[in-house]
């Protein structure tokens, strides 16, 4: 298969419903594809920053991993406000660009991608062969997913057009570690004796999918649940859901979530929007699961 056909059949294997581009020379052929082909729709925008932070508010508002993509060089640097925007908010956002510096040839566009990716905190994958193409594309949806932490793909421009034979992404298998047992221990102690406990989730919990165990989880021990306000909603229909946790709380559910005594965080960064600067859970025991120790 073509490359840029291998790209948009890729995408779709992914899930990939929708696109947002500002389109180039090194993104428009896999982009209309798609497109034609229906795999996936295309969100064109006016400027780099503007597909990114489109494709972020989709991540926010679907829990899915989204895509974006802009040309080499000048287009990442004019995404990089945004790729810093959606790094800090750990929303899984998959940028697909092309390759810079060249790896064969020459341009005066030449950007460090990897470097600044690196100091942005976004992972980093460079595509120089059509035999890398859907490992690494498998590995950065796999790392979006698990970290919420935004991926860079980065598309050597001579693979666009060359042959590419392994067209299907691999199964990623990525195995936990093991938790503490003395620290599941301490948590077992403190949720026998807790008499208002909290499950409260974050966007974290709904990119794992634990929605069913968390609820299973609330009704063993008796606790209620709430949501960070990235995952508003998360437990709609749960008789013992007291909405969204901190800032945006209304008055009543705030007095009542600030009751509790132990508070299971999965997923949530516990920030200070969250906690009212750390004032929600005054004296509350906090538990946090967590990927990103």
């Amino acid at each position: 298969m073509i490359g840029y056909k291998a790209i948009s059949n890729l995408l779709q294997q992914q899930g990939v419903e929708v696109v947002f581009a500002m389109l180039g020379g090194t993104n428009v052929q896999w982009a209309a594809h798609g497109k034609a082909e229906s795999m996936f729709d295309v969100v064109t925008t006016r400027h780099e920053d503007t597909a990114v932070l489109a494709a972020s508010g989709y991540s926010r508002t679907t829990g899915r991993v989204a895509v974006a993509t802009v040309t080499r060089a000048p287009g990442f640097t004019n995404a990089v406000s945004a790729l810093t925007t959606t790094v800090h908010s750990h929303v899984p956002v998959v940028l697909i660009v092309g390759e810079s510096p060249l790896t064969t040839g020459f341009t005066i566009q030449s950007v460090d991608q990897k470097g600044l990716a690196s100091v942005l905190g976004a992972g980093f994958h460079h595509i120089a062969s059509p035999e890398e193409l859907a490992v690494k594309f498998g590995q950065a949806f796999d790392a979006a997913r698990w970290n919420g932490s935004p991926q860079v793909i980065s598309i050597a421009t001579g693979l666009i057009e060359a042959h590419v034979s392994n067209t299907t992404a691999p199964d990623q298998v990525r195995i936990a570690e093991e938790p503490d047992p003395e620290n599941i221990s301490n948590v077992i102690d403190q949720l026998e004796s807790a008499e208002r406990p909290l499950i409260l989730a974050g966007r974290g919990a709904m990119l794992s999918g634990s929605k069913e165990v968390l609820e299973e989880f609330s009704r063993l021990i008796g606790a209620r649940v709430a949501t960070t306000l990235p995952a508003n909603r998360f437990f709609d229909g749960h008789p013992h859901d007291l909405g969204i946790c901190g800032e945006s709380s209304p008055p009543a559910a705030r007095d009542e979530i600030a009751r509790s005594d132990v508070v299971v965080a999965v997923g949530a960064s516990m920030n200070q929007y969250t906690t009212l600067g750390g004032l929600m859970f005054d004296g509350a025991k906090i538990v946090q699961i967590e990927t990103d120790a």
